[in-house]
Order: C-alpha cells, then sequence, then structure tokens
C-alpha cells in the first residue's frame, strides 16, 4: 500500500486557519472596550474637557486629579479632545477608536519588527504573537498603554531598517508621542543606540542617528507640552508626588509578568534567549533586553498592572519567535525532543485547561486562554450592566434634587462621566452650597440636579479609614443644606448566586456551572436608596470599616492624615494648566 503524502503547503494553508480563527476569537472583545477603573474614565472626561477649554473643572475638589491625569496621560488625554473637535464624537467614541486603531498598529508593527529581529517566518511571528496574552488582553478596556505601545512600535519600526537620519527623527518624534501619551515609554529609548549600532557598525554615525532622533523626540514631547505651559519636570513632579501618595508595597509582581506573557511564552522567550546566543547575536539580544532591564530597573518595583509591559510587546514576542524556531521550526534540533513535547503539551494545556479567573484590571487567567474572550466578554457586559444604573439614576433625577452617594474613586469617576453625558452642566464653587463645596459637585439641566457626594479620599491608601469622619462632618451638612428629595448610595456589592439563570434542564444547569466556574467574581453595582434611618446605617457602616482598618496602619507603623490634611494632599501642585 503506497501512503499519501501531506503535502507541506496544506499543512501550512492549515495552520495558517488555525491561528487566524485562534486569533479573531482570541481578540473579539476589542470590539467594545469599557472603562476599566477611575483612571479610563478620566481620560475621557479630560479630553472632554480640553476640547471645552475648561480642564480644571474635571475635579474642582481634588484639582492634583487634572494635573496627574492629564500630564501623565496627555498624548491620550489629547486624542480625545482632537476626535471630539474634528469629527463630533462623544469622549467614548473617541478613545474606542483610538484603541481600535492603536491595537491593529500595534500588532502589525509587532509583527513586522519580529521578523526582521528574529527572522522568523510569517507563520512563527504570528504564533508568536498569539503566545503573548498581554498584547490581545490589554486592548479590551479603555487605557492609554495601547496608543503609547503603538506609537513606540512605529518608532521602532523606523529605527529597524537601514536608519537614516529622517529616519531616525521621525522614530523619535513618534517615541516623543508615546511618552507624551506615556512617559515611562520613554525607556525604550535605551535599545535605540544598540539597534543603531547592529545595522551601521559605526560609532560616529551612530551617534548622528541618536542626535537626530533625541532631537525628534525632544521636539514633540518637550514642545507638546510646552504648548500647555508645562515640562517633563512637571510630569516628573507629579509622577514622584502621586507615587509618594499611593504609598503601595514596593516589590516586583511577578504575577503580572506571567498574566502579560504567559506560562509558554516565558518558557519561550527563555528559550529564545538560547537560541540568540547561539547565533552568536550578541548585540540583538542586547537590545532585545535592555528595555526589560530598563523596566525591571526603573519602575519594577512599582509594576502594578500588566498593561505597563505592553510597549515591551515587540521584544517579548521576538524572543518567543527566536524560542519557537529554535524547538519546532527551522533551527529545531533532535537532541530537543523531549523540550519540544514539553513545550507543545504546556501550550495545549494553557489553551484548553479551564481556570477561573480572577479580576486583575479585567478577567484573567493563567490557564484556559481558549476561554477567555467569553470570560472577557461576560466583564464587559457587566461593566456596561453597572454603568446602565447610574444612567437610570441621571435620566430620573426628579424636578428638584437627587443626592448620589459615592465612596469608590471608579464609581466617583463613572459619575461625572455619565452626568456630563446626559448634558448636565457642573456648577462652579461659587454656585454650589457653601456647606457643600468641599464634598460635592452639582450638575443641573433645566429644573433637575444631581448632587454628587463624593466621600472617596483620591490617592491615599487610609481612604477607608476616612470615609467615616468624610461622611459625618461634610456629607451630612451638605446633605442637610441641600435637602435632597432622594438620596441613592452607590455601591459594589458582593456577587450574587443567582448571575445564571435557573433552569430545569440538566444541559442548561451544566452550562450555568461551567460559567459559574469560569466567571471572574465582579461585584455588581449596587444602587439603595437612603432615608434618616438609612443614613445612620451607613454612618454605622462607615465606622466599622474604620475600626477594621485602624489595626492595619498601626500594624505597619503608619498614621492617618486628617480629613484637612488628606484634601490638603490633592490639591493642585503645580500651575497646571497655566492661566493665559
Amino acid at each position: 500500500m503506497i501512503e499519501a503524502k501531506v503535502s507541506p503547503d496544506r499543512t501550512t494553508a492549515l495552520l495558517w486557519c488555525v491561528l487566524c480563527a485562534l486569533l479573531l476569537w482570541s481578540i473579539s472583545p476589542i470590539l467594545d472596550p469599557v472603562n476599566v477603573e477611575g483612571f479610563s474614565a478620566a481620560i475621557v472626561g479630560l479630553g472632554e474637557r480640553l476640547f471645552q477649554g475648561d480642564l480644571q473643572r474635571f475635579d474642582q475638589l481634588h484639582p492634583f486629579n487634572v494635573e496627574f491625569f492629564a500630564l501623565s496621560k496627555f498624548g491620550a488625554v489629547l486624542n480625545v479632545a482632537v476626535l471630539t473637535r474634528w469629527f463630533g464624537l462623544d469622549g467614548v467614541t473617541a478613545i474606542k477608536i483610538v484603541i481600535w486603531a492603536s491595537e491593529i498598529v500595534l500588532l502589525a508593527a509587532t509583527a513586522v519588527l519580529v521578523r526582521r529581529w528574529s527572522g522568523a517566518s510569517r507563520l512563527t511571528a504570528a504564533a508568536a504573537i498569539l503566545l503573548v496574552p498581554g498584547l490581545l488582553e490589554n486592548s479590551f478596556f479603555i487605557n492609554d498603554n495601547v496608543p503609547a505601545a503603538a506609537l513606540a512600535a512605529l518608532a521602532l519600526l523606523c529605527w529597524s531598517r537601514t536608519p537614516t537620519a529622517a529616519k531616525a527623527l521621525l522614530g523619535g518624534a513618534l517615541l516623543g508621542f508615546a511618552a507624551l501619551t506615556r512617559s515611562d515609554t520613554i525607556l525604550l529609548a535605551v535599545a535605540a543606540p544598540l539597534i543603531f549600532f547592529e545595522q551601521t557598525k559605526d560609532a560616529r554615525r551612530c551617534l548622528g542617528l541618536l542626535a537626530a532622533a533625541a532631537i525628534g523626540g525632544a521636539l514633540v514631547w518637550c514642545g507638546g507640552l510646552a504648548l500647555f505651559g508645562a515640562s517633563v519636570l512637571d510630569v516628573l513632579r507629579v509622577g514622584r508626588h502621586a507615587v509618594a501618595l499611593w504609598a503601595r508595597p514596593q516589590n516586583f509582581q511577578y504575577q503580572e509578568v506571567l498574566i502579560f506573557i504567559g506560562v509558554p511564552g516565558l518558557l519561550l522567550a527563555m528559550t529564545g534567549v538560547i537560541e540568540a546566543l547561539t547565533q552568536k547575536l550578541f548585540v540583538r539580544l542586547a537590545f532585545l533586553m535592555a528595555p526589560v532591564l530598563a523596566v525591571a530597573i526603573v519602575i519594577g518595583s512599582s509594576l502594578w498592572q500588566s498593561r505597563q509591559l505592553l510597549t515591551l510587546a515587540p521584544f517579548f514576542a521576538t524572543l518567543v519567535a527566536f524560542g519557537l524556531d529554535r524547538i519546532v521550526g527551522r533551527s529545531a534540533r533532535q537532541n530537543e525532543t523531549v523540550l519540544r513535547a514539553c513545550v507543545i503539551a504546556l501550550v495545549a494545556v494553557a489553551w484548553l485547561w479551564p481556570q477561573k479567573a480572577a479580576l486583575d484590571e479585567g478577567p484573567r487567567a493563567l490557564f484556559g486562554r481558549l476561554y477567555s474572550p467569553w470570560q472577557w466578554s461576560d466583564w464587559q457586559k457587566r461593566a456596561r450592566a453597572d454603568v446602565a444604573v447610574i444612567d437610570r439614576l441621571i435620566a430620573g433625577a426628579p424636578g428638584q434634587t437627587r443626592a448620589l452617594v459615592t465612596d469608590d474613586w471608579s464609581i466617583d469617576r463613572y459619575v461625572n462621566q455619565q452626568a456630563t453625558a446626559a448634558g448636565f452642566t457642573l456648577a462652579s464653587p461659587q454656585q454650589t452650597e457653601a456647606a457643600c463645596r468641599t464634598i460635592a459637585e452639582i450638575f443641573s439641566r433645566g429644573d433637575r440636579r444631581i448632587a454628587h457626594i463624593r466621600i472617596h479620599q483620591p490617592f491615599l491608601p487610609e481612604t477607608r479609614l476616612l470615609d467615616r469622619a468624610r461622611f459625618d462632618s461634610l456629607a451630612l451638612p451638605c446633605l442637610d443644606a441641600l435637602a435632597p428629595s432622594q438620596t441613592v448610595w452607590l455601591r459594589s456589592g458582593m456577587p450574587s448566586p443567582q448571575d445564571a439563570p435557573a433552569s430545569d434542564k440538566v444541559t442548561s444547569s451544566i452550562l450555568s456551572r461551567v460559567e459559574a466556574f469560569l466567571r471572574a467574581d465582579s461585584p455588581p453595582l449596587i444602587a439603595t436608596p437612603l432615608d434618616q434611618a438609612g443614613l445612620q446605617r451607613l454612618k454605622a457602616r462607615y465606622a466599622e470599616e474604620e475600626a477594621e482598618e485602624k489595626p492595619k496602619f498601626a500594624e505597619a507603623r503608619r498614621g492617618a492624615r486628617s480629613v484637612e490634611a488628606a484634601m490638603a494632599a490633592t490639591r493642585q501642585i503645580i500651575p497646571f494648566p497655566r492661566p493665559k
């Protein structure tokens, strides 16, 4: 019997079909990115305010929110403002367009860079991208990392083949815009001299290219800030102030690296380092590792979210491609059969073995990537449902005044965003009741008024310790002065056990159990009307919370600020935007 041979072209075509199907499925949640946290709403709100010319009114109670989020994410804020002004879009639609366009650019640029730097085939480059989950998942919610990473990848494209002074200048300008969007993106500049030297082998020409890149970057980054009366020193100052206020634990978050690159990706990247050394690509390996080391040294102790690694995606993906080539590609060695089998098995487990997702800026799981798009879509649906609760309260505001009490940073910003989107106008402090000027924002539209009572004290670790005092000394007097027709407390509640609809059918019951197992526990937003008795119960709840938090601060030998000192910490620290 003659055995039929499978055509290599047919095998390649089949692999391409599988990869494309997996890629389309894996990135499908990008169709409707949502707010992940208060900073997402801040980007949108600041962009709209910048377009309107009243940036300072974004947060009149805590002006440092304006300084930090506007300056540290200025490129993203500027994108929203430009799209809003030129095309008449609302801020949410504008930032979604930015996310969509940026992710397409990032994936395309990364694919080209992987091929240039590793010499891998198109198929291997596509597989390498698919094996880095953070490259896809961080585009499923609104953030500034995706546009910054896209701009940085374009800069690397300009520098990575036959660099000229014009290309170096353009690449520098793109990296400058990336730094304007996220200042930590500038760390990628450490790779520039090595990239230029590998291609030119001429130190003098390399210095000329570096000078051109530096000029381009400075013109965009420094010039862009200068147009609004700010400087890079201002960005550094507000960044240092924010980190000092947060006072988060300074330790390297290894789990964020695993979340970003994945377990198979990490193993393949380590194998890729060995392969690059085997091929004696010492300079190339140096520029692939230099930005990774720079990020680890400079922000490693402040690595709190996996999206902070997004600008490193082309470097990680290239190392993964080197690893794939060594194990299953053109450089595969016969004596590494066991390693090859282990990697293939690990990839299969990472994609197929189901794991319950945990919330870390969206649902994250190290295993079960095949089910990850459903987990993200489910989480996005819940996020939209939370916003719908706020919208109903705002739309149904009675003819007098409705007070909305919030004690969470994200809910705080969502109320601000949705009230503005609904056409409500924010009153100035002079138009606000005197008893409310340090705790509330008043929105009005016709005869309707929304009083947003902001219990949450941003930036500080002792915010829960301050809730009771802020409620007692500031919120209650404000409510007395307003005499609202209704007071509603907006809070995140415990996950409901009835998330999935009940069914008598066995198949539905099994499906519900599978969904409940995979789903990340995401507390829904709950609106609780408060009468006088309800206000007292809320006060008692804050007192219990304070009693629970005090021992933790005592154990850490940290003292909590007073309400007045806490508010002073989030006042304006630099004149931004500078008065005309």
